[in-house]
Parts: C-alpha cells; sequence; structure tokens
C-alpha cells in the first residue's frame, strides 16, 4: 500500500519541477536580485558536509547527529525541515513520522507540543560502524551523546550558532497555502540568530527558492538537481503489473523528454530565480560540468558522495563541497 503511494507521489514530484522549469524559463515576471556571492568562509576547494549530519553513525537530522558532525571535522551538516500543524518548522526529511522514529502519523497534521516527545532512530547505514577504520571515530562520538528528539530549526540553527558550524537547509513542498509563512519563518529565524554567512537554503523547487529570494536577498540559496530522475524510476521502480497500465505507460514514455527538459533549463533557471549555485547528483557532475560553473561564478556542491573514489574524484574536479553520509570517512 505503501508503495502506491509513494511511486505516484514520486512522479508528480518530479513532473512538477519539470513544469516549474519550463514556467521560469518564459515568464520574465520572476526576476529578483542577483545572488549575493558566496562568503569567503563558505565550504570551498571540496570540503565535506554531513548528510543529515553524521547520519552513519546517529539518527539523521537530530542534534545529535549535528553535534557528531562537528566533532569529527566536517565543514558543516545538511538538514531537511518541514513544519507542524501549528506551523513550527521541524528538522525532518519527510512527513510520515512512521519509519524514521518512534512515532506515526503525519507532522503537518500534528502540534508542536505533541512533537516534542518524538524520538528519532533513524540512521543512513549502520553497516560502517563495523569497519574497523571507523570504530575509534564511533567510540568518540557515543563518548559525547546529545539528543535525538525530533528538533525544531531554532533548536538546530542555535546549536550550530554555538558550535560556529555551517548548515544547508533544504526545502520541501508541503501545504502549498502555507508556503508563504513557511518562508517567512524561516528567513526570520535566519535573520534573527545573525547567520546569514553561515547558511545555505537548497531545494529542488525553484518557486521555493525563488519565494525566499524575494523574503531575504541576501539568504545565499542553491538549487538541487538530479539528471534522469523520472527514467529512473520507470526502469528500477515499477513492478510488471502497474508497468503495464496505459498511464504509466504514458508517463515512462514521456520520461526522457521530461529528463531532458528539466536537465536542458536547470542552470539557466538557477541563475533567473537569483540563486547563488548549483548542487549536483555526483554521477552528473564532469570536467565539463564543473568548468561551466566556474565560468558564470556558479557556487556548485554536490551529493551525496560516499564512497573515497568518488570523494576523490569530484574533489579533484574542483566542486566547492561535498555532501556526504559519511564525512571525513568513507562508507
Amino acid at each position: 500500500m505503501r508503495s502506491c503511494i509513494v511511486i505516484p507521489g514520486i512522479v508528480v514530484t518530479v513532473v512538477a519541477i519539470s513544469l516549474q522549469l519550463a514556467i521560469f524559463t518564459i515568464s520574465s515576471n520572476y526576476s529578483v536580485p542577483d545572488s549575493p556571492l558566496p562568503p569567503s568562509n563558505f565550504p570551498q576547494r571540496g570540503q565535506e558536509i554531513g548528510h543529515r549530519g553524521m547520519s552513519i553513525f546517529v539518527p539523521e537530522n537530530t542534534l545529535w547527529s549535528l553535534q557528531a558532525a562537528h566533532l569529527v571535522g566536517a565543514a558543516g551538516a545538511e538538514m531537511d525541515i518541514t513544519f507542524s500543524a501549528d506551523g513550527v518548522i521541524v528538522c525532518a526529511h519527510e512527513h510520515e513520522l512512521q519509519g524514521f522514529t518512534n512515532d506515526t502519523g503525519n507532522i503537518l497534521l500534528k502540534l508542536s507540543a505533541e512533537l516534542k516527545t518524538v524520538v528519532v532512530t533513524r540512521k543512513s547505514n549502520s553497516k560502517t560502524i563495523h569497519h574497523p577504520d571507523h570504530l575509534e571515530i564511533h567510540e568518540k562520538i557515543l563518548a559525547t551523546p546529545g539528543s535525538v528528539n525530533l528538533a525544531t530549526l531554532e533548536e538546530y540553527l542555535i546549536l550550530a550558532k554555538a558550535l560556529n558550524f555551517f548548515v544547508v537547509i533544504e526545502l520541501k513542498p508541503a501545504s502549498p497555502d502555507k508556503h508563504s509563512d513557511f518562508i517567512d519563518k524561516i528567513a526570520r529565524t535566519i535573520r534573527e540568530l545573525e547567520l546569514i554567512d553561515k547558511i545555505i537554503v537548497q531545494s529542488f523547487f525553484p518557486d521555493l527558492l525563488y519565494l525566499l529570494r524575494r523574503k531575504d536577498p541576501q539568504i545565499f540559496t542553491m538549487l538541487l538537481f538530479k539528471p534522469n530522475q523520472l527514467q529512473t524510476l520507470c526502469d528500477e521502480f515499477l513492478d510488471k503489473e502497474r508497468a503495464e497500465k496505459w498511464t504509466w505507460k504514458t508517463i515512462c514514455g514521456f520520461s526522457n523528454v521530461i529528463d531532458a527538459v528539466t536537465e536542458a533549463l536547470i542552470f539557466r533557471v538557477a541563475r533567473w530565480i537569483g540563486t547563488g549555485g548549483v548542487v549536483l547528483e555526483h554521477n552528473y557532475v564532469d570536467e565539463k560540468v564543473v568548468e561551466y560553473c566556474r565560468s558564470e561564478n556558479i557556487y556548485v556542491g554536490t551529493w551525496t558522495v560516499n564512497r573515497k573514489e568518488d570523494k576523490e574524484r569530484v574533489r579533484n574536479l574542483g566542486v566547492d563541497f561535498i555532501i556526504s553520509d559519511c564525512p571525513m570517512i568513507h562508507c
């Protein structure tokens, strides 16, 4: 039942992203001030940022995961946000609590008071703990425990500020009628904590970045991109019965077109909505892409890079930062 919901949701997401890119391309009404250049203290020369913190060892997007990423010497931590029924921004990759916490239900439908006791349980890959090279690091992290409760954005950023640590925030769509309030609160929290020069906000969705850029042009934003996303879905995740239905045949029949439109417009749209850079799936990063970004003064990051050889490859190509489940080690 869950796959019946998730797969159409992914398709809608991919198609929505492509349509947004097309709309931004043909419209002249979306102009915003040029993005500020990344401050000199931003990650550079392939520095590593923890994907959802140090999620290889401790539960993702928690204060402990942030603390652990800082402990191992990462340049920063990446995290995801959504919001509660009463509008409090919380750190979570998805809305449904089942699967990554000890609770069930939808974050969007729960009050922030109900979420305070929710414990995050999911890690990215606990097998790495048993690697001989990582035991010492793991023991060091366990010796300095932190909170694994579902954190609010404010709690997360207060700790990051105390640690003088860099944060990458990923925006995802939720309730469209609440997006404006969502963006307002994000911008206000960053401003009130005086963290403009310590934060990047990234998203696959240009409309969310556009809203944020209109709200506060000084917040540095980056557009996320993964090539062939719809084609991959059609090839790898559809079961035979669903793949034979005319609806899926039609959607997947146009997957190459939809993916090509997305790829063709990604850099142009990143500029037109005023973002300062792009964060690219690491298999897409090559010498030509990085050279283009350099020629256009586009700040460039890549995700999610875990293997030692992959980290070395993208670092040698000249990316500014690397998002990894296992920063400062390999997994």
